[in-house]
């Protein structure tokens, strides 16, 4: 809403998000330990939960559009290509397939670079894999989800043989995979190739690695609307718990992140996508954590060729 208008234009005052980016959080730490991302993460699918429920599909989705306040609570931003779906008179929601290409290159799922048409909600999940991928590997899981990248092509092969995509992108490099089951076996599930095996946002919110299985202890809810909101609807699946608030599993893991396990480079040849090659000590191949301009249409497809 406007605070002021003066002739043609209108004057906005929004939140300051004192601590900018979660994208430049993890390029500055190289990637995030899981009990880290965990919070972040709880968060964003909180967010996202509250906007499907209200018919809002975001489709731009990546860790530039996260960002954090003074208390390092997420904040969900732009919505320039989102989409709301119709409700019927009863208060149904319509889901309408959508056909428009847009989003962000790394981040867009294979249905909507394919242009044959897709579920807005499945795509968010989409992404929201891949960010989670990336906070913790610190690196893309794929250059794009098209046949334009031979990680792409291989993945498919994977998921075909029942193999984990996410141990199978960290073998393209010849390393092991340093995350853990539970994040592997999230990872996979929202990554999933085919939309109709895809994991939902429930299906996240009451998954292993955010609830864990006996180690579940209660994060302090950040004091955003749509968080205090959701606590108040609990979730009605059945057999799952009641979902009103975020969760986290207590650190203790056995896996160091890829910043951490690996070390770094003297060559400085490598500054310029530092710190992800020369952390990693991987092949140029390795797709780096880059900023990424929201494209649609042709805009978009012609960067995968």
């Amino acid at each position: 809403k406007p605070v002021a208008v003066k002739e043609d234009k209108s004057f906005l005052v929004m939140e300051l998000a004192e601590h900018g980016e979660l994208f430049s959080r993890v390029i500055d730490k190289g990637n995030l330990d899981e009990p880290e991302a965990k919070v972040y993460f709880a968060q964003i699918m909180g967010a996202l939960d509250f906007l499907h429920g209200r018919g809002i599909a975001h489709r731009d989705l990546k860790l530039e559009n996260v960002l954090l306040d003074a208390q390092d609570n997420c904040k969900i931003c732009d919505f320039g290509l989102a989409h709301q779906y119709d409700f019927d008179a009863s208060g149904k929601m319509i889901k309408t397939t959508l056909r428009d290409i847009c989003g962000s290159k790394s981040y867009a799922a294979p249905e909507v670079l394919a242009g044959r048409g897709y579920d807005g909600f499945a795509t968010d999940v989409w992404s929201c894999g891949i960010c989670l991928f990336a906070m913790l590997a610190g690196f893309f899981p794929l250059d794009g989800a098209n046949a334009s990248d031979w990680r792409f092509t291989r993945v498919v092969q994977a998921v075909a043989d029942r193999k984990s995509l996410t141990h199978t992108i960290f073998s393209f490099y010849q390393r092991p995979c340093v995350l853990s089951d539970e994040a592997a076996a999230l990872i996979d599930a929202m990554m999933s190739v085919y939309p109709q095996s895809r994991a939902s946002v429930a299906d996240v919110l009451h998954s292993a690695w955010l609830c864990g299985r006996d180690k579940c202890a209660p994060l302090v809810a950040p004091a955003q609307r749509y968080l205090k909101e959701i606590q108040g609807n609990a979730y009605e699946a059945d057999g799952a718990p009641q979902y009103r608030h975020a969760y986290f599993l207590e650190a203790g893991a056995n896996t160091l992140g890829l910043q951490m396990s690996m070390d770094i480079l003297e060559d400085e040849s490598f500054a310029p996508v530092a710190p992800v090659y020369r952390t990693a000590q991987l092949m140029a191949d390795m797709p780096p954590l880059t900023r990424q301009r929201a494209r649609t249409g042709s805009a978009l497809t012609s960067l995968l060729q």
